[in-house]
């Protein structure tokens, strides 16, 4: 038997998701990741008790945003944490990440577009101290999707987030 014919072969779709097939390797990956990049993280607060489903959250945000391979899902984590947590609330991010005209991936790519000025602006503006609350961290403790994201709280997408983030701290 060759070499090459014992190979496994995956579809793209299957690497660039790997991660992710694994619920509990996903969410140990990322909290590595975060304690290493980002060590203030709110995941790891004394008063987190649950940093794996935390970390679902997350993921389910990401993925409510279009996001689906580990890199995109991890970036758009990433983003939350060194811009703003609600960063896809923002007017102009909100309207790139809804552009029908691109697929998901060209649309998380343009959000980082360094030619165009509004996105720049916009960016600045996510990325002032004031943006983000604690409570952005925990939208399970919003009254409603409304609530919890300013921008797409009546987006059916989101109000579906909010109800599965929400039944998910209830247990």
């Amino acid at each position: 038997m060759s070499v090459r014919r014992a190979m496994i072969e995956l579809p793209r779709a299957r690497w660039d998701r790997l991660l992710q097939a694994d619920e509990g390797r996903w969410c140990e990956f990322v909290c590595e990741a975060l304690e290493e990049a980002h060590p203030h993280s709110p995941l790891f607060a004394r008063d987190e008790e649950d940093p794996a489903r935390r970390v679902l959250d997350w993921t389910d945000r990401a993925r409510a945003n279009g996001m689906r391979t580990d890199d995109e899902v991890y970036g758009f984590i990433a983003v939350m944490h060194s811009a703003a947590p609600n960063f896809d609330q923002h007017p102009v991010l909100r309207a790139r990440l809804d552009d029908a005209r691109l697929d998901p991936s060209a649309r998380w790519e343009s959000l980082f577009d360094v030619s165009d000025h509004g996105l720049d602006v916009a960016w600045r503006e996510v990325e002032a101290p004031r943006y983000g609350s604690l409570r952005d961290w925990r939208v399970e403790r919003c009254a409603s999707a409304r609530e919890a994201f300013a921008t797409s709280g009546d987006d059916p997408r989101f109000v579906a987030l909010w109800e599965t983030i929400t039944r998910r701290w209830r247990r």
